[in-house]
């Protein structure tokens, strides 16, 4: 009987972790797209990529910094992906969104 109520608080929170983190990904991309809106005619380049033949009026370099944190269900599809071996398609947009607040932040 104990397995039975491990094994479903298991999958209580892992569906909990895919849901609720699947809301608050989506708000938090429609934020950001909505801040990049905003913020379009600011020129930020974060590549090597640019136009070279364009001269450069003023320049300078500015770094920062990102904290993420992964909900319940990106913990385990770590864990397995840990075992199994592979990219990890759950975290991807995870970075993703990370370094876009990191530029909009600056």
């Amino acid at each position: 009987m104990d397995t039975l109520i491990n094994l479903f608080v298991f999958l209580v929170l892992l569906s909990l972790g895919f849901f609720i983190g699947r809301r608050n990904e989506a708000r938090h991309y429609a934020s950001i797209r909505k801040r990049e809106g905003q913020l379009a005619a600011l020129p930020v380049v974060a590549t090597d990529d640019w136009d070279k033949n364009r001269p450069v009026r003023e320049a300078w370099l500015e770094t920062a910094c990102v904290v993420i944190s992964i909900d319940y269900f990106k913990r385990i599809a770590l864990a397995l992906r840990n075992i199994f071996g592979g990219r990890v398609l759950s975290i991807e947009p995870l970075l993703d969104r990370a370094r876009r607040e990191a530029l909009l932040r600056l």
